[in-house]
């Protein structure tokens, strides 16, 4: 009778704990997920558009002189 009433604990014990698990591996696949298609974006953004005009656009938003570079747009 102890026996199955041991078994009965860990059983209880491991369910909870397996729901846990499961519960946090969806939330990690999701933020997985959201991290991967932003890289992707980021990723295409620069495969696919002038690299150089955005640079020169972003530091002309800045407001500062790119003194070690020189940017010409082709």
């Amino acid at each position: 009778m102890t026996t199955s009433s041991k078994q009965h604990r860990i059983h209880d014990y491991m369910d909870r704990h397996f729901a846990a698990i499961a519960s946090i591996s969806g939330q990690l696949a999701l933020i997985a997920l959201i991290v991967t298609l932003f890289l992707s974006a980021c990723l295409a953004l620069v495969i696919f558009s002038d690299t150089t005009l955005l640079l020169l656009q972003l530091l002309q938003w800045i407001g500062k002189d790119c003194i070690w570079c020189i940017i010409t747009p082709s």
